[in-house]
C-alpha cells in the first residue's frame, strides 16, 4: 500500500502531461446528468466528486498502458534494436502509470 499521496500539483501535472489516445475517444469518465446534479445534496455531490478524481486518474493510467502496449507492438513488429531513448519512454510511461494509480488509493 502506498503511504503518501501525490500532492494536487504533481496529480495535475502528470493528468495533463498525456493526452488521450487517437483510438481510445471512448475511454472516458462519467459525469452525472446536469438535471440530476441540480437536485443532489452536497455531501452526495462531494463523494461523487472524490469518484470522478479517481476515476479520472485510473483511466490517464489506462491511457499510458494502452500507448506502452502499442510502443512495444510497434518495435514487436519492426523488429528493430530498442534505442536507449525507448528505454526511457518505456520506463517513464511505466512509472507514470504506477504513481497515478497509487493516487488513486
Amino acid at each position: 500500500m502506498v503511504k503518501t499521496m501525490l500532492s494536487e500539483d504533481n496529480a495535475k501535472e502528470k493528468l495533463g502531461k498525456y493526452n488521450i489516445p487517437q483510438n481510445c475517444e471512448n475511454l472516458v469518465g462519467t459525469r452525472v446528468n446536469p438535471e440530476i446534479w441540480a437536485k443532489m445534496r452536497s455531501s452526495s455531490k462531494s463523494r461523487d466528486l472524490k469518484m470522478q478524481k479517481t476515476e479520472t486518474s485510473m483511466l490517464k493510467s489506462m491511457h499510458l498502458i494502452i500507448s506502452l502496449t502499442d510502443k512495444l507492438l510497434a518495435l514487436k513488429s519492426k523488429l528493430q534494436n530498442i534505442t536507449k531513448e525507448d528505454v526511457s519512454c518505456f520506463l517513464q510511461f511505466t512509472l507514470d502509470s504506477l504513481t497515478l494509480i497509487s493516487h488513486c488509493l
